[in-house]
């Protein structure tokens, strides 16, 4: 009797052992994530230097832009579109995507360099000429079919899980980060060679927050850190406040003719895509808490997961998806607001036209975008049931 106490003891000495072994472990891991996302925060910034204040600052993408730089950015752009494969490889294998998603996704990366290098945006090797068109039309219209595929079987998906076709994890696995991957994709294609690696930093940051960041915070945290890290994303693929940064070559990739609404809806995919990206990776993390399955992805976490398990008794968090729909709707309604009384008292300001209606003019598309997708976000929440 004796003999089995002392085992007993010592198994539940071990036990503790290996759970504050994990802990060490996770807290590690937290801290190794935030460095490395502030490491990459601080690149993308000398990446694009947009604002008037840093305008004779050299650029990364504009020193890449050069027609002297062409196989520099080649090299850069192969390298940024096998992470990106690599990227959706691995959410197969965490059982986050189905296989046939990875299976069109990951070949996806090599059409998307073939129409940039029909664009003459890339450079092209002599043995790979006969694979690509003159004008990256058929490339181009690959990877459109591919995003509107995705997004079709997402919403199919969806109906299916209202109408108890199948269960809501088949829903949740094989939809938003579907969809989520697709968008990435589509992004890589739009978004101007040079700025292939900003793609791929946005999608490792949303990893790193997701594993590391966003457990111990509630919901409308989350939120709060997603609309800040959209903005710091925004800003680092060369954008501003002012009309004249926005891509407009974006709605033109791989088209013959143009059509006012295709063109309307690339521009507006491209230039709001960071913000439009972490939004999905915050509203995927926190429908994961909901249902309780997200630390199954989450095997370095389990340190943070107890604080998480605070934040959770409070009544705020009770509906955690709601709590972070509300955060982003109130945040992008308070700064058009804000926009728009500003312009209404300055609109005898000099500089009424050059700064303040550009300001409203961006932050009323900004709050028109974003409600679109939350009410988007709204639909799938009904979708997944209670």
């Amino acid at each position: 009797r004796d003999c089995w106490r002392k085992g007993v003891a010592s198994s539940a000495v071990s036990r503790q052992g290996g759970a504050s072994d994990r802990q060490h472990l996770g807290a590690k891991y937290a801290f190794a994530a935030t460095t490395l996302s502030l490491v990459l925060l601080r690149l993308m910034r000398s990446w694009c230097q947009t604002g008037d204040k840093w305008l004779y600052l050299p650029d990364i993408s504009a020193w890449m832009a050069a027609d002297s730089q062409n196989l520099i950015r080649a090299f850069t752009a192969i390298m940024c579109l096998l992470g990106l494969s690599i990227l959706f490889v691995v959410k197969f294998s965490h059982r986050s995507i189905p296989f046939w998603n990875a299976m069109i996704l990951a070949p996806g990366v090599f059409v998307v360099y073939l129409a940039r290098a029909a664009l003459k945006s890339l450079y092209m090797p002599s043995f790979l000429t006969f694979m690509h068109t003159d004008d990256g039309y058929v490339e181009s219209h690959i990877i459109y079919a591919i995003f509107v595929l995705i997004l079709i079987a997402t919403c199919v998906l969806g109906v299916g899980r209202v109408l108890h076709i199948w269960s809501g994890i088949a829903v949740r696995a094989g939809g938003l980060q579907s969809f989520y991957c697709a968008y990435l994709l589509l992004i890589a294609l739009l978004a101007r060679p040079q700025n292939l690696a900003v793609v791929l930093v946005l999608a490792v940051q949303h990893i790193l927050f997701a594993s590391s960041v966003w457990p111990s915070l509630r919901s409308w945290q989350v939120a709060v850190t997603c609309v800040w890290m959209g903005f710091a994303g925004h800003f680092m693929q060369g954008n501003s406040n002012a009309l004249s940064r926005v891509d407009l070559t974006a709605g033109f990739v791989g088209m013959r003719d143009f059509v006012p609404v295709r063109t309307f809806f690339l521009i507006t995919l491209s230039c709001w895509s960071s913000l439009l990206l972490w939004l999905i990776a915050g509203f995927d993390h926190v429908a994961r808490r909901r249902h309780g399955n997200h630390k199954r992805h989450q095997p370095y976490s389990e340190a943070i997961n107890q604080t998480e398990m605070l934040s959770d008794s409070d009544s705020f968090e009770h509906d955690p998806v709601s709590g972070f729909l509300s955060v982003v709707v109130v945040y992008f309604m308070s700064i058009a607001t804000v926009a728009a009384l500003v312009t209404t008292a300055m609109r005898q300001h000099i500089m009424v036209w050059t700064v303040f209606s550009p300001k409203l003019l961006f932050a009323t598309s900004q709050s028109i975008h974003i409600l679109c997708l939350v009410s988007a976000m709204w639909i799938s929440r009904w979708m997944a049931g209670p």
